[in-house]
């Protein structure tokens, strides 16, 4: 961030346009000295490149000498197959979980959310995806392997074909990060795009990306106890309502996303320009 400050300071002294893309909350979240000399340096008239509108408030509020914000999304990372996946009925309801498996990514939240409801029968599985690569982590899941056995399914790292699979294998996903520079959860879009109902924790922009009757954003503030709550309470609303119906809300949400995409494109090509 130093050297970007340099670069646009460099940039501001021979007239050009200062473009900056924020693409983790870590300076935002807290006030920050290298952003502060950030903003000083590249001047009132840069555009700062955000993710969504809450971050662009949050932005402002951070650091009174930004002026002029734009908006763009993750959600042309998105693999529009995803849009096509099948909801399927008569089965048990299978919770999953995909995101770096770490403490902060909530690992352990989705286990003994699991735990849970598989007490109360409210769910029979659970499928993990994504790289642990700590050793709390793996400790806790090489645990949970063992207690759940078969009704648990650890699937790794998943890419392409199969994590189209990881996403037709489940019936809820599960997004409790607390992790401090939390964006938007690319993984969230995806579940949307396959229909699928969310709880997440809502961190800077999800609880306006999750903002449809299919999802449920849970405040940080709440911790595991209030995240396990409301996962078992939309398990409970999905043993009654029809599937496709819940699949359309989540998709008809994701479809709104990719028009507000579309015009956040669209002004910065008119800056770019």
């Amino acid at each position: 961030m130093y050297l970007t400050a340099l670069i646009s300071l460099a940039a501001r002294a021979s007239g050009k346009r200062i473009i900056l893309h924020h693409h983790t909350n870590a300076h935002i979240t807290q006030r920050v000295r290298r952003m502060r000399i950030l903003s000083a340096f590249s001047g009132k008239n840069a555009f700062h490149v955000t993710v969504c509108k809450t971050m662009s408030s949050d932005l402002f509020a951070a650091y009174p000498r930004v002026c002029r914000t734009l908006e763009y999304s993750n959600i042309d990372s998105v693999d529009p197959a995803l849009l096509a996946l099948p909801r399927r009925n008569g089965r048990g309801l299978t919770l999953g979980f995909m995101s770096n498996l770490t403490v902060e990514k909530g690992i352990g939240s989705a286990i003994d959310t699991f735990r849970e409801a598989l007490r109360l029968r409210l769910a029979d599985r659970i499928v993990l995806a994504g790289p642990c690569n700590d050793e709390k982590s793996r400790q806790i899941l090489d645990e949970a392997m063992v207690e759940f056995a078969e009704k648990l399914v650890y699937l790794g790292p998943v890419y392409g074909a199969d994590k189209l699979s990881f996403f037709e294998m489940i019936d809820l996903f599960l997004f409790p990060s607390t992790y401090a520079n939390e964006t938007q959860g690319i993984v969230n879009l995806e579940a949307l795009a396959a229909g699928l109902p969310i709880v997440a924790f809502g961190q800077c922009c999800i609880p306006s990306d999750l903002d449809v009757a299919s999802c449920t954003v849970v405040e940080p503030s709440g911790g595991p106890e209030a995240f396990s709550t409301a996962v078992l309470q939309m398990s409970r609303r999905l043993k009654t309502e029809p599937p496709e119906h819940v699949a359309e809300m989540s998709r008809e949400r994701f479809r709104q996303l990719q028009l507000e995409h579309e015009q956040q494109k669209a002004a910065l090509l008119d800056v770019l320009g």
